[in-house]
């Protein structure tokens, strides 16, 4: 699975949809976080998500670190007497961070969940910590194949950024031989990229390489802003059997 932009509920019903049990294991590909208005929910289901779910990090994930380490830094370097469990110094090291012009939160949810559900930066540098010891890549083999999981794109030859923002590239040029590479972060409902699928799988094959290439984000939080199409989606590496949220 991939890019839950905050539905939990829909994680939830994705999960006893796929019937999902502690004789499995589940791989998300990142970006937990923005867009939907679940996010606390999925944050906290990050931290106590058990070991049989191997959770990935994705460019939103790593946008919500970058928001709390500036946070944490103009505290420790410039207001020293500032407390983390303090909403009112919270406040003032957000917008300390906003003014800075290094604005992370793209989709306002820090701004919401420190002025509206009063979230300190004590409870975020938890989860920001948790988000930080994600991996970026999990390579498995199943049934004589390799899968390679990613939240964006893979290439042997580079390195984290490819890892969390590649988009056409990492069809065109992406990949590695003899392998499957799973990724997310670019919908199968957008009609600007050359993974538009109606929001279902994208699945390519570099014959060259002997590589296929999944997309699997499929758009579910996109259906909760108001989009025609989108969907949530899960693809099985036993098999490669994909499976839908909304038939």
């Amino acid at each position: 699975m991939a890019d839950i932009h905050g539905c939990y509920n829909e994680l939830i019903k994705m999960l006893e949809k796929i019937e999902f049990s502690s004789k499995d294991t589940l791989i998300i590909a990142g970006d937990y976080i923005d867009r939907g208005e679940q996010n606390i929910e999925m944050l906290n289901w990050v931290i106590s998500a058990p070991k049989n779910i191997i959770l990935l990090k994705g460019n939103h994930d790593e946008e919500f670190i970058s928001y709390v380490s500036s946070m944490e830094y103009i505290k420790r370097n410039f207001e020293t007497e500032m407390r983390d469990d303090s909403l009112e110094d919270t406040k003032k090291l957000f917008q300390a961070v906003k003014l800075s012009g290094m604005t992370f939160d793209y989709y306002d949810t820090i701004r919401v969940m420190i002025y509206e559900d009063g979230i300190t930066l004590e409870k975020m540098k938890k989860w920001s910590a948790a988000l930080d010891k994600l991996p970026y890549v999990y390579e498995t083999d199943v049934n004589g194949k390799h899968f390679i999981t990613v939240h964006a794109g893979f290439s042997p030859d580079i390195g984290e950024y490819y890892y969390l923002y590649a988009r056409d590239e990492a069809y065109e040029s992406g990949g590695k031989k003899d392998s499957i590479i799973v990724a997310g972060h670019t919908p199968t409902i957008s009609k600007n990229h050359i993974t538009y699928n109606g929001g279902k799988i994208f699945k390519h094959y570099n014959e060259k390489i002997n590589c296929t290439y999944y997309d699997i984000d499929c758009g579910a939080v996109y259906l909760k802003l108001g989009y025609n199409e989108g969907n949530m989606a899960c693809i099985r590496f036993d098999d490669e059997k994909e499976f839908y949220l909304y038939e």
